[in-house]
């Protein structure tokens, strides 16, 4: 079993896994280089127990305690959450009382999995095969990227009006989200460099094509 205990510093992101089969186990290792705490859901155990990937944090259902313990004895030491209901964000929770102000989560996306409390308190960037998704509270979101990425946007708000810098919109169906399609806005670079999207009133999503 590889092993990523050491000391860390709580502004590392740490790692949620919502759905293990979102992404590669080779983007996992990637994110878990720099040692982050890991938590998962109970869905999600025995895929990351076959990894033999270290566990920090398993979050469950209270009526599957008992089966959790036994398949994580190996693991230990490893915190075991046990919950009514609401797994997703009760790992948030965890990780927000423990100073995580980063998280990157592994999930195919549902923008009802993330309590907006959560959201506006959290810097939260999920990540599966086709893209990584930005959270944009407030204001603005502004990177550097080459001519040949893709973006689609998700208002939280239907019919906002969001400003762009160096982006035009295009009709192309390369991201194919799982989302309300009439609310989404596809852009692409009008040429390397950085871009810009913004909207002062409302919150929304960036989701950035995986190349």
């Amino acid at each position: 079993m590889s092993s990523h205990h050491i000391i860390r510093d709580e502004q590392e992101p740490a790692l949620f896994i919502i759905d293990p089969d979102a992404c590669s186990l080779e983007l996992i290792q990637q994110l878990l280089g720099w040692s982050p705490t890991l938590v998962i859901v109970e869905q999600a155990l025995d895929q990351v127990l076959a990894w033999g990937i270290k566990i920090d944090v398993v979050v469950c259902h209270e009526t599957n305690l008992a089966t959790v313990q036994e398949k994580t004895c190996a693991q230990l030491p490893i915190e075991i959450i046990a919950v009514e209901h609401n797994l997703v964000e009760n790992g948030l929770r965890y990780l927000y009382h423990r100073n995580h102000v980063s998280v990157h989560v592994i999930s195919y996306f549902e923008d009802e999995q993330f309590a907006q409390n959560f959201l506006e308190k959290m810097d939260l960037i999920v990540f599966n095969q086709e893209y990584k998704a930005f959270y944009v509270a407030k204001d603005s979101w502004k990177k550097w990227v080459t001519a040949d990425t893709l973006f689609k946007v998700l208002p939280t708000v239907p019919d906002i009006t969001l400003e762009t810098q160096n982006l035009e919109p295009y009709q192309d169906e390369k991201i194919s989200l799982n989302l309300h399609r009439q609310h989404t806005q596809a852009f692409r670079p009008q040429q390397e460099g950085f871009i810009q999207i913004s909207n002062t009133k409302h919150p929304f999503w960036v989701f950035e094509k995986i190349k």
